[in-house]
Formats: C-alpha cells, structure tokens, sequence
C-alpha cells in the first residue's frame, strides 16, 4: 500500500474560502477513486493536512494529475505559500502522530 502525508499553510484568511472549495472538489473526487484504501483530513485555521492510503502508486498518481485535484493544485500558490507532503510503501495506515513525524523532517516548499 501507498501512504500519502500532506501539509499545506493556508496565505491568508481571505483565501480560506478558495481553499475549502477546492478541498471539497478534490475529498469528493477522492472518495470515488478505486484505488483509495483510506482518506483522513485535519484542518486547524490555516494549516491543513491530508493522510491517505492508496492500493498502489499508480492509482494515487491518477487521482493527483487528474480533475479536482489537479485544479486545486493549480491554485497552491494564490491559497498557500508554505507546503510538504511524503508519499511511502508502507504495510499499515500510520496514527497522525506518526504522520506528523515524518512531515517535520521535510522541507517545507514555498510557493
């Protein structure tokens, strides 16, 4: 199985409302992929995070370069200035705990 760690640091307060809207399209477009094993999401004022397991890379590589997904990170630079995800081979689902742990070592992406 694939995981997939997210974190993305909201800009403002007045692009939260773009944000939802694009997160919304994409956890929608998620929930209908064949190869999606598990979809968790937190989202503090303006940071948000996305843990996901899919059965395989290929299957989570579709859903990420196609339709909501692929607009929502069109947007990232006018919604976020700071960004980092991971993607692995793993045999379990982590805790968000371990999630997060594995996020604090990356670099962050500026946009």
């Amino acid at each position: 199985m694939i995981v997939a760690i997210t974190e993305l640091r909201i800009r403002s307060i007045w692009m939260f409302p773009l944000f939802m809207a694009r997160s919304a399209a994409a956890v929608s477009q998620a929930q209908k992929e064949k190869g999606l094993l598990s979809f968790s999401a937190k989202v503090r004022w303006n940071v948000a995070y996305t843990l996901t397991s899919w059965t395989d890379e290929n299957s989570m590589l579709v859903y990420k370069k196609n339709g909501a997904h692929k607009r929502a990170m069109k947007d990232t630079k006018k919604v976020s200035h700071q960004y980092r995800s991971v993607y692995y081979e793993a045999e379990t689902v982590p805790s968000w705990k371990e999630a997060l742990q594995r996020l604090e070592h990356l670099h962050y992406k500026f946009t």
